[in-house]
């Protein structure tokens, strides 16, 4: 067409204006090339050119430098040859000396698990200290001065039933769920916790439970619920007192004494101090999963 002088390839370009100047433009691979290739590394070099600003030489640098220098400054303006600087420094770390040996410091702790209800403690021994418990949390102390830190207590209904520590645990991953409850307040319950909890799914809505002056009061609302190995009535009361547990479709509900014990301790100086714990008891039992298998056979 071209060596004959046709008018054919004019025709052509013109009746297809797009085409041709796509493939006069060589397919627009440099075009494309630059739109991809080129414009990612574009981006990745001022990315990182900013990184090697800000956080290299910004944070990596200047910061570590510049408190390398304010530290290596205070101890230059401290270590300057002159001796009230010397006594000053030394005259502080008196002062932090007596400050730990005037002011008792209470660090009360339990020793080992709970047996039942019988706790026994221990506190932070030091110089001339003289301690007493409230056991009960109550304001009221229940020891007179005495120079040993060991003391043990046998908590009564009384004294656990003031608050409640509810303890909800799933059925899928034993994850548990921790709850402080006071008489007449109700507890609201995660579903996705409970897994299958219907009893009659055309009854059934969501259990609830509020607490009382000796646990808790849960109704089932169709719920299946479980105490003692025993399903309880759809429409039954079932009550969790201390140390109980009932079982809520796939999860498990216990209750136990929320108590707060309080340590106060004195130095020769008549300074005081004092410290609580946070105590729950029983201690909550651990729960057991078990698979059972049933093997296939005559008779069975």
């Amino acid at each position: 067409w071209y060596y004959k002088g046709s008018e054919t390839p004019a025709r052509l370009a013109a009746a297809w204006p797009r085409l041709h100047s796509f493939l006069m433009d060589k397919w627009r691979v440099d075009e494309l090339y630059d739109s991809t290739i080129l414009a990612a590394s574009r981006l990745a070099s001022v990315v990182a050119a900013n990184f090697d600003k800000y956080v290299v030489d910004g944070i990596l640098t200047n910061v570590t430098s510049g408190t390398v220098t304010l530290i290596g400054g205070l101890f230059t303006a401290l270590q300057n040859g002159l001796v009230h600087a010397y006594g000053a420094v030394m005259a502080g770390g008196l002062l932090v000396v007596a400050f730990f040996f005037v002011v008792p410091h209470p660090k009360p702790y339990v020793v080992g698990d709970p047996d039942g209800v019988s706790v026994k403690f221990e506190a932070a021994k030091g110089l001339a200290y003289e301690y007493r418990w409230d056991f009960d949390g109550d304001g009221k102390f229940d020891t007179e001065w005495q120079p040993t830190a060991a003391a043990s207590h046998d908590y009564s209904d009384a004294e656990l039933s003031r608050s409640f520590m509810a303890v909800l645990e799933s059925g899928d991953d034993d994850h548990r769920t921790t709850h402080r409850v006071v008489a007449g307040e109700a507890m609201a319950l995660s579903l996705s916790a409970l897994g299958d909890w219907k009893a009659d799914a055309k009854n059934a809505k969501p259990p609830a439970v509020v607490a009382d002056k000796e646990g808790l009061v849960v109704h089932p609302n169709g719920a299946r619920v479980r105490k003692d190995d025993s399903l309880q009535p759809p429409d039954a009361q079932v009550h969790v007192g201390r140390g109980e547990h009932v079982t809520i479709g796939d999860a498990r509900l216990s209750v136990m004494g929320l108590v707060r014990p309080r340590l106060a301790v004195r130095n020769a100086f008549g300074m005081e101090s004092a410290h609580s714990l946070r105590l729950t008891l029983p201690p909550l039992a651990e729960r057991i999963h078990a698979e059972v298998a049933v093997r296939e056979g005559a008779g069975r």
